[in-house]
C-alpha cells in the first residue's frame, strides 16, 4: 500500500501542522503558503493567529501593522483564531506622574477609599478600555506580549485573567503608573494574577529605589511567573542603605499583608540581574524573594565579581541548566580567579554557558571536561576595552577543540580580530572553514571595532561626509544612504604604542591599527560569511550575527567620541525564504546606535 503524499491530507489536517510550524517558524508560515494553492489555503485557517497593534492617537483607535483601525480588523474571523497578541505602545503619552511622589498633607485624593495608592490620575484609560473587547471574545488567546513601556492598568490585568485564563501575560520594560511609596492598583493585581509569565523592568537613576522594590515584590508574589529581568542602570549593592530603610520604613505598603509570611517563591525559571555585583551577598539578597535552587537559568553581569559568589552559587544555585556571567576581569583577584575555574569544573552539567571577560578566568578544558557533552549554546566574550592591544581571540586550534570537545553544540559566539579595514573574506578563509565543521544553527561573531585606531592621536579627522538622497539598488547592495556607509573609506592604518609605565621601562610593543570598517564592507563580508558557514545547510536557523563596538555596551565605548555618529554595527543575515533562492540570504543591519534601520536580500 502507499503511503499517502501530504497533498492528500485534509486541508483542516494540514492546517493543524501549520500551526506548529508558525508556533515554531512564524517566517515559514508565509513560505509555506507560497508552495502550491493547497498549502495557500490552508495557511489561510491559520492566518489570525499572530496580531500586533499600536495605538495611534490622532485617529484615537489601535491599529494593526498593516495600518488598519480596530474596527476594520476586530473581526468574528480574526477573534476566532487569535492566538498571540502584541500590544506596542505606538504614540501613547508619557507617563504622566501628576505630583504623585510629592507628599502633600492637604491633598485628600492620593489614596483611594480603602487606603491604597491610587494610579488611575498617570495615564489615559480610555486606549486601554478599547482593548478589553479583544480580550473578552477572542475565543483562545495562548499568549499577550505588553510592550506599551509601562505597567498595564488593573482593569486590563482582570479582563485578561476573567476572560482568558489560559493566556500567559509577558510584560517587557514597564515602568511604573506612578512614582509613589508602596505598590500601585496596577502592580498589586499583576502580582497576584495567574497570567503574568514574563516581567521586565528598568530601574533608571530617579527612582531606581521604588522600581526596585516593586520588581522584588512582584516577583516574589507572582504565582506562574516563568522568566523576570531587571536592568538597574546605577550599579547596586545589597547593603545600599536606601534600597533596606526604604522597606524597613513601610513594609505594609509594599507587601500586603495576607502575604507577609510567604515563601520565596518557586514558580520563577529565569532570573537576569543586570547591575548588580557577583557576590554572597547578592544571592542571600534575593533569596528571600525566589527560591533560587527551582531556577533553571541564571544571568548576571555589570557589576563588581567577588569570589564569595562562587562559593554560595554551589549552595543555592543547584539546578542551573544555563549559566550567563560577566567574569569582569578589572576587578578580578586570583583568589576570584580560583573560584571561578572551581565552580565552572564542579557545577552540574550545563546546557548553555555565556562568559564575557572569560580569559584568566576560566581554562577551556575545565569547560570541556564538565560541560562539553552537554552544551548546546556556547558564548564567549572579551570586552574591546584596551586602546593599545587587541583582544586576545580564540586560536584556530581552540575552535577546533571546541567543535571536538562539543559534540551537542548549536550555539556559538566568539571573538574574531580583523586583518585589514576592507574584511577581505580571503583573509578569515581557515576560520570560515573550521566553522562550516561545526554545523551550527546561529554563529553570533564579535569584531573589533577600530578602538585603538580612533583613541590615537594622530590619526586625522574623518567629518561625517555629507549624506546625500537614498540611492536606488538592486538585490545584494545596500540600500538607503548613511554616513557609516563610507565614512573612513580613505583612512589608513597607523602604528599605535602605549607610553612607557616609567623612563626605564622597556618600550612596549608597536600595533598596527585598523580603521573602522564602513557599513558597505560590514554587509559584503557579513554575506561572505554566511554562505561560507551556512550555504551549503540545508536545514536550521541558519543565522549569522555580527557586531562592531560592544552594541550591548550602556556606556560610551570611547568618551573622547561623544556627541559624535555612534560607531556600534550589529548585522545579521539568515537564509532567503524562497525555494528557489538556495544559497541565498537576508540581510539586516542596524549601525548609528541604531538609528538606521535596514533590510536586504543578498540577490
Amino acid at each position: 500500500m502507499a503511503l499517502p503524499k501530504i497533498l492528500d491530507l485534509e486541508v483542516e489536517v494540514l492546517a493543524s501542522i501549520f500551526e506548529f510550524v508558525d508556533d515554531e517558524s512564524p517566517r515559514s508560515t508565509t513560505a509555506i503558503a507560497q508552495t502550491c494553492k493547497s498549502f495557500l489555503y490552508a495557511v489561510k485557517l491559520i492566518r489570525y493567529r499572530r496580531l500586533t497593534v499600536q495605538w495611534d492617537h490622532d485617529t484615537q483607535t489601535w491599529l494593526s501593522s498593516r495600518g488598519r483601525p480596530q474596527q476594520e480588523w476586530e473581526t468574528e474571523d480574526l477573534l476566532r483564531g487569535l492566538r498571540h497578541l502584541t500590544v506596542k505602545r505606538g504614540n501613547l503619552p508619557n507617563i504622566i506622574n501628576d505630583r504623585s511622589d510629592v507628599d502633600d498633607e492637604n491633598d485628600d485624593d492620593d489614596d483611594d477609599e480603602n487606603g491604597d495608592p491610587a494610579d488611575s490620575t498617570a495615564i489615559d484609560i480610555v486606549p486601554f478600555s478599547q482593548l478589553e473587547s479583544v480580550f473578552r471574545n477572542a475565543s483562545n488567546l495562548k499568549t499577550i506580549s505588553w510592550k506599551v513601556g509601562y505597567f498595564p492598568p488593573c482593569e486590563v490585568t482582570k479582563a485578561i485573567v476573567n476572560h482568558q485564563p489560559n493566556a500567559k501575560m509577558n510584560l517587557f520594560r514597564a515602568e511604573r503608573l506612578a512614582n509613589r511609596v508602596g505598590l500601585l492598583d496596577s502592580e498589586k493585581t499583576l502580582a497576584t494574577s495567574s497570567c503574568l509569565n514574563t516581567l521586565s523592568m528598568t530601574a533608571s537613576y530617579g527612582t531606581c529605589i521604588e522600581d526596585h522594590m516593586t520588581f522584588q515584590i512582584v516577583v516574589a508574589l507572582a504565582p506562574n511567573l516563568k522568566f523576570a529581568s531587571l536592568v538597574s542602570l546605577p550599579v547596586m549593592r545589597p547593603s545600599d542603605s536606601e534600597l533596606s530603610n526604604r522597606y524597613r520604613s513601610n513594609p505594609d505598603l509594599w507587601f500586603p499583608r495576607e502575604y507577609a509570611n510567604r515563601k520565596p517563591n518557586s514558580s520563577l525559571r529565569h532570573l537576569t540581574l543586570d547591575g548588580w555585583s557577583l557576590s554572597a551577598e547578592s544571592l542571600d539578597y534575593w533569596a528571600r524573594f525566589v527560591d533560587l535552587s527551582s531556577l533553571e537559568s541564571f544571568k548576571c553581569s555589570r557589576g563588581s565579581i567577588y569570589s564569595s559568589y562562587f562559593q554560595r552559587a554551589s549552595q543555592l544555585l543547584t539546578n542551573l541548566k544555563h549559566v550567563s556571567l560577566n567574569l569582569n576581569s578589572q576587578e578580578r583577584n586570583e583568589e576570584t580567579s580560583a573560584a571561578i575555574e572551581h565552580y565552572i569544573a564542579t557545577c552540574p552539567p550545563l546546557l548553555t554557558l555565556s562568559l564575557w571577560s572569560w580569559r584568566g578566568g576560566v581554562s577551556l578544558s575545565t569547560i570541556f571536561n564538565q560541560h562539553g557533552t552537554t552544551l548546546t549554546a556556547l558564548h564567549l566574550h572579551e570586552r574591546e576595552d584596551d586602546w593599545y592591544t587587541l583582544r586576545d581571540t580564540l586560536s584556530l586550534e581552540e575552535l577546533r577543540l571546541i567543535r571536538e570537545s562539543c559534540p551537542q553544540l548549536k550555539d556559538f559566539t566568539f571573538d574574531l580580530n580583523r586583518v585589514s579595514r576592507q574584511l577581505d573574506l580571503e583573509d578569515y578563509q581557515n576560520t570560515t572553514d573550521e566553522l562550516r565543521e561545526f554545523r551550527l544553527n546561529s554563529l553570533q561573531i564579535y569584531l573589533d571595532c577600530g578602538l585603538p585606531w580612533l583613541a590615537a592621536p594622530d590619526r586625522g579627522d574623518f567629518q561625517n561626509p555629507p549624506r546625500g538622497p537614498p540611492r536606488e539598488t538592486a538585490d545584494g547592495e545596500l540600500p538607503g544612504n548613511c554616513y557609516g556607509d563610507s565614512q573612513y573609506e580613505a583612512a589608513v592604518p597607523i602604528i599605535v604604542q602605549a607610553p612607557r609605565l616609567s623612563p626605564t621601562a622597556p618600550p612596549p610593543p608597536t600595533l598596527t591599527a585598523q580603521p573602522p570598517s564602513t557599513n558597505r564592507e560590514i554587509c559584503r563580508f557579513l554575506i561572505g560569511a554566511w554562505k561560507a558557514i551556512f550555504g551549503s545547510q540545508t536545514t536550521g536557523a541558519r543565522q549569522l550575527d555580527i557586531k562592531f563596538g560592544e552594541v550591548e555596551r550602556k556606556a560610551a565605548i570611547l568618551p573622547r567620541l561623544r556627541g559624535k555618529r555612534n560607531l556600534t554595527v550589529w548585522a545579521r543575515a539568515r537564509p532567503h525564504e524562497r525555494d528557489d533562492k538556495q544559497g541565498e540570504c537576508f540581510v539586516e543591519i542596524e549601525c548609528c546606535g541604531g538609528e538606521h534601520k535596514r533590510k536586504f536580500a543578498s540577490c
